[in-house]
C-alpha cells in the first residue's frame, strides 16, 4: 500500500467470523485534506499472517456471510458506491458488484443473504432491505427513526440478527430515550 500521501491512520470495526478464527478488519486513513479511505484487511491469528483484500477504497461496513464470503459497502476500483462482496477462497479475491443500496450496516441472516438498514434521511426516516447473493433486493419496512447529526441522539439502525430463535433487532430512538426494537419472521 502507498501509505506517503495519508497522515492519520485508525483501526476499527473488527469482526470474527463464527466458522474460523479468521477476523476482517478496517484501516482508515486520512489525507492531507481530510478525505478517508479505507483499506480492508484479513487477519488470521493461527498463522499471523495480515493479507490486504481491499486498498484504500471507499468502504464503510461490512459482514461475513460465510467461511470465506465478506459483503461490504463501497467501492471497488474506483466504482460507484454499492455493496460488493469478496469471496476469499479464490486464488486471488474476487470481488463482484451486489446491488445499489445506500450505506447501512449489513448483517448476515443466512450464508446467502443478509439484511442492512439505510441511515435515516433528512426527514429522520429508515429502511430496513433483505438481500441475497443474487442482487435481489426486499424492503422489510421503513421506520421513523429521529436524528440530529450533531447531536448525541443521533441513532443509526445498527441491525443485529439471532439466528437461533430467528429474530432481528435494530437500535432505535423514541424522544430522548434509546430502545431495541425486535423483529420476527424473516424466514
Amino acid at each position: 500500500l502507498d501509505v506517503d500521501q495519508y497522515e492519520n491512520f485508525e483501526l476499527n470495526h473488527f469482526q470474527f467470523n463464527k466458522d474460523s478464527n479468521d477476523c476482517v478488519g478496517l484501516l482508515r486513513a486520512y489525507d492531507k485534506s481530510g478525505r478517508c479511505r479505507s483499506a480492508l484487511f484479513h487477519f488470521n491469528p493461527d498463522s499471523k499472517l495480515i493479507i490486504n483484500i481491499l486498498g484504500f477504497e471507499v468502504i464503510s461496513h461490512f459482514t461475513w456471510l460465510s467461511g470465506n464470503k465478506i459483503v461490504y459497502w463501497g467501492t471497488y476500483n474506483g466504482a460507484n458506491r454499492s455493496y460488493w462482496t469478496v469471496d476469499m477462497a479464490a486464488s486471488r479475491k474476487k470481488v463482484r458488484f451486489l446491488n445499489d443500496l445506500p450505506d447501512g450496516h449489513p448483517v448476515r441472516i443466512s450464508e446467502n443473504e443478509f439484511v442492512t438498514d439505510t441511515y435515516p434521511n433528512k426527514f429522520g426516516w429508515i429502511t430496513l432491505y433483505k438481500c441475497n447473493l443474487d442482487g435481489d433486493i426486499e424492503p422489510l419496512m421503513i421506520t421513523s427513526h429521529p436524528w440530529e447529526l450533531r447531536t448525541s441522539n443521533r441513532c443509526d439502525a445498527h441491525p443485529k440478527y439471532d439466528p437461533k430463535h430467528k429474530k432481528l433487532f435494530i437500535d432505535t430512538r423514541v424522544g430522548s430515550h434509546r430502545k431495541i426494537l425486535c423483529l420476527s419472521g424473516l424466514e
